[in-house]
């Protein structure tokens, strides 16, 4: 297995969206609000940790794989990334949905 198919082969493995994860992301509102929640959510689950916030940070096959998933435009992250207070919101709610051990 080359390390192309190893990296694709982790993301399918951590940031494949479950319906436990639908339900969260359907809390959400608009697209761009569902896309960035899913985001976060796989990048937690891929590197132990939350984007840095300022700019947001963004990798590409990450995003456009949850973006497949939620049937929702790649371009729609721009627009969450515009809203700090969003994102932090959202990071609690991750921390507390995902049982992290994040003071």
């Amino acid at each position: 297995m080359t390390t192309k198919d190893s990296k694709r082969q982790e993301l399918i493995d951590k940031a494949s969206l479950t319906s436990e994860d639908m339900e969260q992301i359907n809390h959400c509102r608009r697209n761009y609000n569902r896309l960035g929640f899913a985001y976060q959510v796989g990048f937690v689950r891929l590197l132990n940790q939350f984007p840095t916030p300022n700019p947001f940070e963004i990798i590409d096959e990450l995003l456009t794989f949850t973006s497949v998933q939620l049937q929702i435009s790649e371009s729609d992250i721009n627009q969450y990334a515009q809203r700090q207070q969003t994102i932090s919101q959202h990071q609690i709610r991750i921390i507390d949905y995902l049982k992290l051990g994040i003071p």
